[in-house]
């Protein structure tokens, strides 16, 4: 039960019933979908589980494409045309943010050697880059990549304590 059920009675069965039938997504906004679908596909190595269009009542249709990356739909969803992605932006942006227990090191070079976009002079107060990308904490260490858009993912592994 979370800090929250445990304060308000009766929002654990409120909370089971609203979501019920239902299934967390996460839409990232980018500007071309069939160039992100490439690069999501050359990074993250597999295929999209849904690729086509969604269209509005009056037929006009936009493409869509969605991946299934650590067990979340990330939808991929245009930008409207005069609309553009500022990274500078990406703290009120969703981000994705993935949990391991691997060594972030390789899997930074990895992701990297397969085409993932990094800022490692992207100003992070008390985080700052370690020579290989990486930034720790007491608690944890974590990198972002960045896909053509600027879309911010991080993957994050815990320290041990």
């Amino acid at each position: 039960m979370s800090a929250v059920q445990d304060e308000v009675p009766g929002t654990e069965v409120a909370a089971q019933d609203v979501l019920a039938g239902t299934r967390c997504t996460v839409t990232l906004r980018v500007s071309d979908v069939s160039d992100s679908v490439a690069w999501y596909r050359r990074v993250f190595g597999c295929e999209p589980v849904f690729q086509n269009v969604d269209r509005n009542l009056d037929g006009q249709a936009t493409d869509v494409a969605g991946f299934r990356l650590g067990g979340v739909v990330i939808w991929l969803s245009p930008l409207r045309p005069d609309e553009t992605r500022d990274p500078a932006e990406n703290d009120r942006s969703p981000n994705l943010a993935f949990m391991t227990s691997r060594d972030l090191v390789p899997l930074r070079a990895e992701l990297v050697a397969r085409g993932a976009l990094t800022r490692d002079d992207e100003p992070m107060h008390g985080f700052p880059a370690g020579a290989d990308g990486v930034r720790r904490g007491l608690d944890a260490e974590f990198f972002y990549i960045y896909d053509l858009d600027c879309n911010r993912i991080e993957f994050c592994r815990p320290l041990p304590r």
